[in-house]
């Protein structure tokens, strides 16, 4: 039981020096617009192919992570393929919503951008599908 609490140890570092060096991994021109008062402000201009692929790999990077995680920790292929599915259907909503809204050129109300790209960027959903995985195994047992 040491090693699996260990193992997710090493994926939370895992998880936390993606987020540290996000400068220099990914390309992000929106990161500052939204440390700014950004609501009423127009969207700086960008390049949107690279942003999009770029945010892309980090949603995929913290998707293996996690899934590497749930892997150490429950060893139950089962729990790893509902997770993949539910993190690639996620993944595939929000980054098909972020588009819409980076095209939505008129609007200024930016909550819902900020909080879809904020989804993609952090492993939210590893905190909704972990404890879910952890008490349906409590629930078997």
């Amino acid at each position: 039981m040491i090693t699996r609490w260990a193992g997710l140890v090493v994926g939370v570092f895992a998880l936390i020096s993606v987020r540290m060096f996000q400068g220099n991994l990914f390309y992000d021109p929106l990161i500052e617009f939204f440390h700014s008062e950004f609501q009423g402000q127009p969207i700086p201009d960008f390049n949107f192919t690279k942003y999009t692929i770029h945010l892309t790999l980090r949603y995929g990077l913290n998707v293996l992570i996690s899934l590497g995680m749930i892997a150490w920790f429950f060893r139950n292929r089962k729990h790893v393929q509902l997770s993949a599915v539910v993190f690639g259907a996620v993944g595939i909503l929000l980054l098909s919503t972020l588009t819409l809204l980076l095209n939505d050129s008129g609007s200024t109300d930016h909550m819902a951008l900020f909080y879809t790209r904020r989804m993609l960027m952090h492993p939210m959903l590893l905190f909704v599908l972990f404890p879910a995985l952890y008490f349906q195994d409590l629930k078997a047992k």
